[in-house]
């Protein structure tokens, strides 16, 4: 096999930033490809960087796997946006640091801890839905897709929960806001907060955790000050853009169909199947990684320093995978898909991740009428694509 170089492969394309009115970025997809299973995009990543683009579900699983050639620090650019030289961990911490971080949160997010908050949850999504429902319409991402997954985190870290107008409005300006000074005055504010939140926790610990992490130690010393935050801040933006643009794409999805949503409706033990099946269709995440050292993968020459991008909306659209990817069909047989990432990175949140999607619907289901398209199918866009998918707006009517 000849050895591919980026000048051999070398494409333009609009990875980051607003798309136009009319266009879905999952439509794009197929462009992507375009023949190639890989190519080099210049100029089309957040920093302006160029990054490798692997297009194929198993080449994109075998990179996730590649933990020793392959480096997550920095991926985020928090800490350039907050103008520190911080880590957002356990999701930019290497082996074996990694482990140790993940290791003070992974507890919450078992079923037991799960369980004990789901009726809070469930609460929660019932209160938003109710005060929406004499409306008859809503405008969907603001009214309850960005503030119910911050509403979430107020009640997992043990937070006060009528700070979820603030947090809302600062982790909307950090996901959408086009001005990176202005994004990083957000991340700045939810820094403060954060760290006084910290504070009060070292001083009266509760049983929630920020008050585990304002107390916790890794392999026997107490974290510092900069970790606290780091993982407080993880736990944050974690289940924020990512759980938002779900319930963003998925209720799209389900006011366009409304035999589907009617069959749901009437039998609710298919939510699960069609969420998983929606997780595939509209996988929302593309990370990246840099090459701590020179190799090659299947005939890729990827030198020390390149990006890569590890696209699952590539990997989960990809036509070698899943027969007729781009179909919703609950009943696939196939149900692998790499939407919450793969091996030593497997998102952490995912189990509450899909607890809070079965919730949110089985929440509309109970107390709205058949959902529907408040107007144009693309009414909504332009979305943003990048290291999320997501809409900007849905209107929604019942």
């Amino acid at each position: 096999m000849a050895t591919i170089t980026r000048e051999k492969v070398t494409k333009n394309f609009p990875l980051w930033g607003a798309l136009p009115a009319n266009i879905e970025p999952y439509s794009l997809i197929e462009q992507l490809r375009d023949g190639d299973e890989v190519f080099y995009a210049p100029n089309s990543h957040a920093t302006g960087a160029g990054t490798w683009i692997f297009t194929r579900f198993r080449q994109i699983k075998k990179l996730y796997s590649l933990t020793r050639q392959l480096s997550v620090q920095n991926q985020t650019g928090v800490g350039a946006l907050l103008g520190e030289a911080m880590r957002m961990v356990p999701s930019e911490a290497d082996p074996p640091e990694h482990s140790g971080y993940r290791g003070v949160l992974s507890p919450f997010f078992l079923n037991g801890p799960l369980d004990i908050l789901q009726p809070s949850i469930r609460a929660l999504s019932d209160e938003l839905v109710q005060t929406l429902l004499p409306r008859g319409e809503c405008e969907f991402m603001s009214d309850y897709a960005r503030r119910f997954p911050v509403g979430v985190f107020l009640r997992l870290m043990g937070l006060p929960v009528g700070d979820i107008d603030l947090l809302n409005g600062l982790a909307t300006t950090i996901t959408y806001h086009p001005d990176p000074a202005e994004k990083g005055r957000a991340l700045g504010e939810i820094k403060h907060y954060l760290e006084e939140q910290i504070r009060i926790a070292e001083v009266t610990p509760r049983e929630d955790i920020i008050s585990h992490i304002a107390t916790a130690q890794i392999a026997g010393r107490p974290i510092n000050d900069e970790e606290k935050f780091a993982l407080s801040f993880n736990v944050f933006v974690g289940g924020m853009d990512t759980v938002s643009a779900s319930l963003g794409w998925h209720f799209r999805y389900l006011a366009m169909n409304e035999d589907l949503q009617g069959r749901m409706r009437a039998d609710r033990s298919l939510i699960p199947a069609v969420i998983e099946e929606l997780l595939r269709v509209y996988s929302i995440v593309s990370s990246t990684r840099t090459a701590l050292e020179d190799f090659e993968i299947d005939g890729v020459r990827i030198q020390k320093g390149d990006m890569i991008t590890l696209g699952t909306e590539l990997a989960n659209r990809d036509p070698d995978a899943f027969d007729n990817p781009a179909a919703v069909d609950i009943h696939r047989d196939n149900k692998r898909h790499l939407s919450f990432g793969y091996g030593l990175h497997h998102c952490l949140g995912a189990p509450l991740a899909r607890r809070e999607l079965r919730i949110a619907m089985e929440s509309w289901f109970d107390a709205v009428p058949a959902i529907r398209l408040a107007g144009d199918v693309n009414d909504g866009m332009p979305t943003w694509a990048g290291n999320i998918f997501s809409l900007e707006k849905l209107r929604l009517t019942w």
